[in-house]
């Protein structure tokens, strides 16, 4: 699992679309659905619900995306912690 497919993931939850997202993140709507359905097979469980009329998350990634926060806030965190040990 990397950080880029958790702020993916983070991405079309906040947009409520892929290609909203896609758009956001300066990639295309087919390798951002990759990139989720590649954390998805990597965790075992489906995130999003994909329908005609947008995406809806799942139970599950209802229950995940708190701690995906989380991890997203903490490597944040690391990051400016490094840069300012490295200044």
């Amino acid at each position: 699992m990397r950080i880029e497919q958790l702020k993916a993931f983070k991405e079309i939850v906040n947009c409520q679309s892929i290609s909203a997202a896609a758009d956001k993140l300066y990639t295309t709507q087919s390798t951002l659905s990759h990139t989720l359905r590649s954390l998805e097979k990597e965790i075992g469980v489906e995130l999003i619900v994909r329908k005609s009329t947008g995406i809806v998350l799942s139970a599950t990634g209802m229950d995940l995306l708190p701690i995906i926060d989380t991890i997203l806030e903490n490597s944040e965190r690391l990051l400016n912690y490094s840069n300012i040990r490295s200044n």
